[in-house]
């Protein structure tokens, strides 16, 4: 998940008034450190892997920040439950298994529990459920897993295992609601931001 430093995150906060970060899959924490440079009130990051989480609750001190170490369904639920309707979240949301990152697990891990082992779809439609009217944005991660494109680095063992999966929930999510720019920079991104309203 270290791959939020291709981004800046300032635009989005100063059109959209970003004011919370909410990441799924904290790994050694170098998303959440690039966040840190931002002035976001609350920041929310979850890891489902216990010594990942250990490490960076550990080296992480800043008090905005809230380490969750759960699954991202879950963690996602209890963020969700805390953010008001009125403020707008910035989203970093990963798209593949757990550990995939840091070889904790291979390929097949959760295989038979798909809505950990491919998190993405239930992930969309959680935040979908919970914030309808809200004016979020949205980095997700791992584009290339979803649909082919110039990726500039394809990791094919990656893709061949998933096949393509298709992007279209979350089309069918925010579509009316939000742009969506393709970003092929690393393994892909997909970010949405509100339309604008006039």
């Amino acid at each position: 998940m270290g791959e939020l430093y291709l981004h800046d995150l300032k635009p989005y906060m100063d059109k959209y008034g970003c004011n919370v970060f909410v990441e799924t899959g904290t790994g050694v924490g170098t998303g959440v450190q690039h966040a840190l440079r931002y002035p976001f009130e609350k920041l929310y990051t979850i890891e489902i892997m216990e010594e990942l989480w250990k490490h960076c609750k550990k080296e992480i001190k800043d008090p905005r920040v809230e380490f969750i170490n759960n699954n991202s369904l879950d963690g996602l639920e209890g963020i969700l439950e805390k953010v008001k309707d009125e403020e707008s979240v910035f989203f970093w949301l990963d798209a593949h298994f757990p550990g995939a990152d840091f070889q904790f697990n291979d390929y097949d891990h959760l295989k038979d529990e798909p809505k950990l082992h491919k998190p993405l779809k239930n992930e969309v439609l959680l935040i979908k459920e919970a914030r309808p009217n809200a004016k979020d944005v949205f980095i997700i991660d791992d584009l290339q897993i979803y649909e082919d494109g110039p990726f500039e680095l394809l990791n094919q063992p990656f893709k061949d295992k998933y096949g393509e999966l298709g992007i279209e929930f979350v089309t069918e999510s925010y579509g009316e609601s939000h742009d969506m720019k393709r970003d092929y920079r690393h393994q892909g991104f997909l970010i949405l931001t509100p339309k604008d309203q006039d």
